[in-house]
């Protein structure tokens, strides 16, 4: 990977240097991290990039384009008469596992959102009322899409 390619997949995945660092570069070697310092200089070819950084920034790559291929999938039946493609916008990163993940998640609601697809806003306390109105006490993706496909549903 070269450094610009290195700074254009880290915007790609709306990452400052600072935060890129801290979550894309952790490994054995670097357990909390790099600097945004450290980052920078792989940038701009100060340094060699590390190969589990150029992985872990494809994995996540990866991880955002299998999410908006999903949801492709589903707006194509959703033009076919199926359901409304629901897809969750978390405010807060503290709703998703580290902040990569976060950003990915508002990255492909975006995406989701120009294909056609709905936003709904992630309510942690209303979901968490939902839960237990369900009886479904684990907090799991499969769950929070069905909140998310029925707080729609109810705003129709």
């Amino acid at each position: 990977m070269f450094p610009i390619e290195l700074k254009a997949l880290r915007r790609n995945l709306g990452l400052t240097q600072a935060e890129a660092a801290q979550a894309l570069a952790a490994n054995v070697d670097f357990p909390h991290g790099a600097s945004a310092e450290e980052w920078a200089q792989w940038e701009n070819g100060a340094a060699p990039i590390p190969l589990h950084v150029v992985r872990a920034v494809e994995t996540r790559l990866n991880q955002k384009y299998q999410a908006i291929d999903q949801y492709a999938e589903q707006l194509e039946a959703q033009m076919q008469g199926g359901n409304a493609v629901v897809v969750l916008w978390y405010p807060e990163p503290n709703a998703c596992p580290d902040l990569a993940s976060w950003r990915i998640s508002q990255s492909v609601a975006g995406e989701v959102a120009a294909m056609g697809g709905r936003v709904i806003a992630f309510d942690a306390e209303a979901y968490r009322n939902w839960r237990q109105g369900q009886a479904q006490t684990a907090d799991t993706p499969d769950n929070r899409q069905r909140w998310a496909q029925e707080q729609f549903e109810q705003s129709r």
